[in-house]
C-alpha cells in the first residue's frame, strides 16, 4: 500500500504534564515499512509507521467498489509504532480497494485510497485415465499457472483405492513450473491389484498451498486363467508322436508357461508327464520320443499365469507296434575259390528302424549272427555282401538277415560250394645262352589251378628234381610265359633245372633240363713289339685274343732284366677286355737289356705272351745336361734351361738377355728396337750359352721349323703336366711343356707355351722368332715382342 500522508489538527490540549495539541506540529503518519502477504482467499498486512506520537487505533476498510461503498471495516492490531491485519474469506483473485483510518486519540483521518488483489489459483485438470489393464494404467493431468506469483513447487498425481486422495497418501512428483504457462503430462502408474477400483486426482502444490483437480476413477481388468486347445497329434510311431496346442486367451496376464502333460492314465496334470514349450500366446508343438510301442497316452495341452494353470481337451493316441522285419535271401553269385556275393532285400521294417542288415553263413544249415556275418548298415531295401576268407571246394548255407529294436529275422536259407583250388601247371623252357657262369630258361604257367600264383620262377642244382629248397629265381606271379636268368653257376658244371609255379595249394615242377656251363680257360695273348726306346722309357703292349670265356680282369706287360718277366715283377695295367692296347715302360736304367711279355688275366688266372727283348740307349750330356739324338741336324736337351726334370717349365727370359727379371715390359728391355743378327752361341745374348756353356745354345729359327716337320707332334701329358711329346722317325722323343709366358706375372701356364729361338725377326726391330703352341696345334711366329719372358730349349750340335 502506498504510504500515507495524515495531517492531524491538532485542538485540543492534552492532560496535565502533556503537550498541548496547539504545541505539536502539524504532523502526518509516514509509513517506514509495509510487509503485505497476499493468498487465494486471504490478505496479511505488516506495518511500521513514523509519527510523534502512538496512534491508539487502525482500521482497515475493504470494497471491491472504486467508490468504497459497501466498504467492510478490520481492526488492525496497533502496537507501539507497528499495526498489523490479517483478512480472511476474500474472494479468490479479486482486486480490491482499501484504506487505513488512523485514530489518535482526538480524531479519524483516512489516508487515500489504494488498491490490492488476492491471488488467483493454478487451474489444475484431472483427466481421464488411459491405457487401465490387470497391473498398470495411465494417468493423465495438465496444470495450467495464470499468476506468475504462483510459483509451482510441484504438480502430478495423487491416488488411493478410497475417495479424494491426497499428496499424503499416494503421489507422483512431475516436476516444478516457473511463471506462467500449461503444463500437460502423464504418468504409468504400475504395479496395481487387478480387478480394483483406483481414485485419482492432479495436483499442484505452490506457496500459497496445494490445489487439486477433479477425482477420476478407474477399475484395472481382471485377471482369469488363460484358454488352451489341445489339438491332434500328429506323426505317430512305435516310439514318438508330435503333441500340438494353442493358447487363444492369455486371461489379461502373461503366460509364463505353456505345454502339455501327458500319462498312460486318463486327465494328465503337472504332476504327471510334462513339457515346457515357451510363453505367451499363440501355437506350440512337443515332440515326444523314446515312448514305447503299442501303448495309449492320454494328453493335455496347458497353459499358466499367474492366476493359475488351465487345461485343454483330453487327446489320446496309441504308439505303432513293433514287429520283426520281413527280409529275403536272393541268389548266390561270383562265386570263388575263397568268395562269393549274395544279396538280400528288406521288404519290411516292423514298424521300426531297421539297425543292422546282412547276410550270414556258415557250413551248417541255418546260420545265425553267431556264425559269420556282414553288416551292410541299416534302412530298408536291397543289398550286396561279399563273402570273404572262405575255404575252396566247401558247402556253405546261406540266409539274409534283418534287425530291429524287436529282434532279428531271418530270410529263407541259400547254398553253394566254392570253387576247388588245385596245384597249378608250369612247363619248364629250353636253357639258352648257357655261358660259364650264368644260363638262361624260364617256364610258362598255364593254369591257376583256380587259385592265384604266389610265386613263379625256375630251381636248379647238381643233382636231378630240384625243388625250390634249392637255387631259385623269382619272376613275378599270375601266369604266362616268363624268362628266368641263373646266375652264380661254376663254369664246366652240369645243372638240372625246372620251372616252378606256387599257389595257395603248393608247388608243382615243370619237366626237368639239363645243361652243362661253358669251361673257363686261360685268356690267349700276344706281345708287341718294342718301340720309342729311350734311355728311361719305351713302348711296348699286347693284344688279347681270346678271354678263354671268362671275364679278363687285367691287362698289360710285364718286365724285367731276366727273361720270363711276369706280373710278380715291373709291369703296367691297361684296362680290361679283349683287343690290343699299349703299354709305357718307364723308370728303365739306359743302357740295359730288358725282357717283356704282355699278360692278361681271367677267373682262371694269368697267361702271357712270347718274350721280347730291348735295349735302352744309353744317356748323352754335354757339360752335365742330359740331350736326345732325334736324327736332326742338331741334338735337343732333355729340359729347359732353369729345369731339372721334362716336366718342370723352369725359368723365363726375354730375348737376348740371359737372367730372369720379376716383370718383363719394354721399359726394362736390353734388345727391345736395336738392329741385332742372330744371336745363336752369343754369350752375351745366349740365355742357352750363358746359363749351360759348353756348346750348348739357343736353336735358330731353321732348326725348330726342322722340329716341327720332321718329327710328329702329340698334345699329350707327362707326370700330370700339359704339353706336346715330339717324337723323331727314329723313335727318340722330347717333351715341350705347356709354361706359358712371364710379363708382370706368369700367364697361361698349363695351357700354351711359347719358346724363342735365336733369330730376329725380319726387317722388326721389336720381335724375335719363336714357336707357340697349344693344345688345338702349333706354329712358328716371325714377330714376338723381345721383352717377353718366353721359354728356352737349348741344341749342341
Amino acid at each position: 500500500m502506498k504510504k500515507t500522508l495524515l495531517i492531524l489538527s491538532i485542538i485540543t490540549l492534552i492532560l496535565a504534564g502533556c503537550k498541548k495539541f496547539d504545541e505539536i506540529e502539524a504532523s502526518k503518519v509516514e509509513i517506514i515499512a509495509e510487509n503485505i502477504e497476499k493468498g487465494w482467499d486471504y490478505i496479511k498486512i505488516n506495518v511500521e509507521y513514523d509519527y510523534p506520537v502512538e496512534l491508539e487505533a487502525v482500521t482497515l476498510y475493504l470494497s471491491e467498489k472504486e467508490d468504497m461503498s459497501g466498504a467492510e471495516a478490520y481492526e488492525c492490531n496497533v502496537e507501539g509504532k507497528k499495526f498489523s491485519v490479517e483478512v480472511e474469506g476474500l474472494k479468490e483473485g479479486v482486486g480490491y480497494y482499501c484504506c487505513y483510518e488512523y485514530d489518535n486519540g482526538y480524531e479519524k483521518v483516512k489516508g487515500e485510497i489504494q488498491n490490492i488483489n488476492t491471488i488467483s489459483k493454478p487451474v489444475v485438470i484431472t483427466k481421464e485415465v488411459s491405457g487401465v489393464n490387470t497391473v498398470s494404467a495411465t494417468l493423465n493431468g495438465s496444470v495450467t499457472n495464470n499468476a506468475a506469483i504462483n510459483k509451482i513447487i510441484e504438480m502430478g498425481f495423487c491416488w488411493g483405492t478410497e475417495p479424494d486422495p491426497t499428496v499424503e497418501v499416494s503421489h507422483y512428483n512431475n516436476g516444478s513450473m516457473s511463471g506462467t504457462g500449461t503444463s500437460d503430462f502423464s504418468y504409468n502408474l504400475t504395479s496395481l491389484v487387478d480387478n480394483v477400483t483406483y481414485y485419482v486426482r492432479t495436483y499442484a502444490k505452490t506457496n500459497y498451498g496445494t490445489v487439486y483437480g477433479e477425482e477420476k476413477s478407474f477399475t484395472t481388468v481382471e485377471i482369469v486363467k488363460p484358454t488352451v486347445i489341445t489339438n491332434n497329434i500328429k506323426n505317430i510311431t512305435p516310439t514318438t508322436g508330435t503333441l500340438n496346442g494353442e493358447v487363444t486367451f492369455e486371461g489379461n496376464a502373461i503366460v509364463t508357461a505353456k505345454g502339455f502333460c501327458w500319462d498312460t492314465s486318463p486327465e494328465p496334470t503337472l504332476d504327471d508327464n510334462y513339457s515346457t514349450n515357451g510363453s505367451g500366446i499363440g501355437g506350440f508343438t512337443h515332440a515326444l520320443t523314446d515312448l514305447p510301442d503299442n501303448t495309449t497316452y492320454y494328453v493335455r495341452a496347458y497353459a499358466t499365469n499367474e492366476k493359475g494353470t488351465s487345461y485343454g481337451e483330453e487327446k489320446t493316441f496309441t504308439t505303432v507296434e513293433v514287429v520283426l522285419p520281413a527280409v529275403v535271401t536272393n541268389d548266390i553269385t561270383d562265386i570263388t575259390t575263397n568268395s562269393a556275393k549274395c544279396s538280400g532285400t528288406v521288404i519290411s521294417d516292423g514298424n521300426s528302424a531297421i539297425l543292422a542288415k546282412g547276410i550270414c553263413w556258415s557250413t551248417s544249415p541255418e546260420p545265425t549272427l553267431n556264425n559269420n556275418y556282414t553288416d551292410e548298415g541299416d534302412g530298408s531295401g536291397a543289398f550286396i555282401s561279399s563273402l570273404t576268407n572262405l575255404t575252396d571246394g566247401v558247402k556253405y548255407y546261406v540266409r539274409a538277415y534283418a534287425t530291429n529294436e524287436k529282434g532279428t529275422s531271418y530270410g529263407e536259407e541259400k547254398s553253394f560250394t566254392t570253387v576247388e583250388i588245385t596245384l597249378p601247371i608250369v612247363t619248364t623252357k629250353e636253357v639258352t645262352n648257357i655261358g660259364t657262369s650264368t644260363a638262361t630258361c624260364g617256364g610258362n604257367v598255364t593254369s591257376e589251378g583256380n587259385g592265384i600264383i604266389i610265386s613263379r620262377g625256375v630251381c636248379w642244382s647238381t643233382s636231378p628234381n630240384p625243388t625250390i629248397n634249392d637255387n631259385k629265381t623269382t619272376d613275378g606271379s599270375g601266369t604266362g610265359s616268363y624268362t628266368s636268368n641263373l646266375t652264380n653257376l661254376s663254369d664246366n658244371t652240369t645243372y638240372y633245372v625246372r620251372a616252378y609255379a606256387t599257389n595257395e595249394k603248393g608247388t608243382s615242377y615243370g619237366e626237368e633240363k639239363s645243361f652243362t656251363t661253358v669251361e673257363i680257360t686261360l685268356p690267349i695273348v700276344t706281345t708287341k713289339e718294342v718301340t720309342n726306346i729311350g734311355t728311361s722309357t719305351a713302348t711296348c703292349g699286347g693284344n688279347v685274343t681270346s678271354e678263354g670265356n671268362g671275364i679278363i680282369i687285367s691287362r698289360g706287360v710285364c718286365w724285367s732284366t731276366s727273361p720270363n718277366p711276369t706280373i710278380n715283377d715291373n709291369k703296367t695295367t691297361d684296362g680290361s677286355g679283349t683287343g690290343s692296347y699299349t703299354s709305357n715302360l718307364t723308370n728303365l736304367s739306359d743302357n740295359t737289356t730288358y725282357y717283356v711279355r704282355a699278360y692278361v688275366t681271367n677267373e682262371k688266372g694269368t697267361s702271357y705272351g712270347e718274350e721280347v727283348s730291348f735295349t735302352t740307349l744309353e744317356r748323352t750330356f754335354e757339360n752335365g745336361y742330359e740331350y736326345v739324338d732325334l736324327g736332326l741336324s742338331v741334338k735337343w736337351a732333355t729340359c729347359n734351361v732353369g729345369a731339372t726334370t721334362p716336366e718342370d717349365y723352369g725359368n723365363y727370359y726375354a730375348w737376348g738377355e740371359t737372367s730372369e727379371k720379376e716383370t718383363y715390359t719394354s721399359d726394362n728391355s736390353s734388345t727391345y728396337d736395336q738392329q741385332m743378327n742372330d744371336i745363336s752361341g752369343d754369350v752375351q745374348y745366349d740365355a742357352a750359352t750363358a746359363n749351360w756353356g759348353g756348346n750348348w745354345r739357343m736353336p735358330t729359327c731353321d732348326e725348330l721349323i726342322e722340329l716341327r716337320s720332321q718329327c710328329t707332334w702329340v698334345w699329350t701329358t707327362q707326370n700330370d703336366v700339359s704339353g706336346y711329346k715330339i717324337t723323331s722317325p727314329n723313335g727318340n722323343y722330347i717333351f715341350l711343356p705347356a709354361a706359358g709366358c712371364h710379363k708382370s706375372s706368369l700367364d697361361g701356364a698349363g695351357e700354351f707355351g711359347l719358346y724363342w729361338t735365336s733369330t730376329p725377326a725380319e726387317n722388326n726391330t721389336l720381335g724375335a722368332c719363336g714357336l707357340q703352341f697349344y693344345s688345338g696345334g702349333e706354329s712358328m711366329s716371325n714377330g714376338f715382342y723381345r721383352y717377353l719372358g718366353l721359354s728356352v730349349r737349348p741344341v749342341i750340335e
